[in-house]
């Protein structure tokens, strides 16, 4: 789903039923409090730090970390969203597209 290796998970029980997810792209964990209380099973989101990772485990929450490359993924629905909102308003953009620049500044090594 998340187009990566590998994904970061935590949660106290992986066999965890899950219903209702909350989703947030780049450094969210600073809001995994917020989406616990508004009901959510889970949280997708990224560069959640060590210390709240350990918050998240007290808490019983679930967190799906698959990395800052939150970004890559949301970006051809953001183009797609950007290109929908500049007819519907009359933008004067002359071009909408999803880059396709890999900006993550990591090595993975398995």
């Amino acid at each position: 789903v998340f187009d990566v290796a590998t994904v970061r998970v935590i949660a106290n029980d992986l066999e965890r039923p899950i219903q209702t997810i909350a989703v947030l792209g780049g450094d969210g964990g600073s809001e995994y409090p917020a989406t616990l209380a508004a009901g959510a099973d889970a949280y997708v989101t990224a560069d959640l730090y060590y210390h709240v990772g350990h918050d998240v485990l007290a808490d019983d929450f679930v967190v799906i970390d698959p990395d800052h490359h939150m970004e890559a993924i949301a970006k051809p629905k953001m183009a797609e969203l950007v290109q929908r909102w500049q007819v519907e308003n009359n933008w004067a953009l002359t071009r909408v597209f999803a880059s396709t620049v890999n900006t993550d500044p990591y090595t993975y090594i398995f």
